[in-house]
């Protein structure tokens, strides 16, 4: 199963920590209404910001959907997309696609 994540990155944490809200909201937007409105994006697909330790630069990571139902995974592809377009401006964002292998 194809999936993708997004890693967000900005030295400026309270900067980050704005852009991370900004991202639940959108992101919750995109669900609500949708069978899976129940889904608490905050806690399960946008992560808590983390620091390095030694060069102190902050990130946080937006899970994706993890669908086999490819009406879905495109829906939240295009909302992926929209999200780092409008934000590239205010901090590195990474793309990062993987495979997940079925048990």
């Amino acid at each position: 199963m194809r999936n993708k994540m997004i890693i967000v990155k900005n030295a400026d944490a309270k900067k980050l920590e704005s852009i991370r809200e900004n991202a639940i909201r959108y992101f919750q937007s995109c669900i609500d209404g949708l069978e899976y409105d129940h889904y608490n994006v905050n806690t399960l697909m946008v992560s808590q910001i983390l620091e390095n330790p030694i060069t102190h630069n902050c990130s946080f990571v937006i899970m994706g959907e993890c669908s086999n139902d490819e009406r879905i995974t495109a829906f939240f592809d295009r909302r992926q997309k929209e999200w780092m377009e409008k934000n590239k401006d205010s901090c590195d964002i990474q793309l990062v696609e993987y495979n997940i292998k079925a048990a």
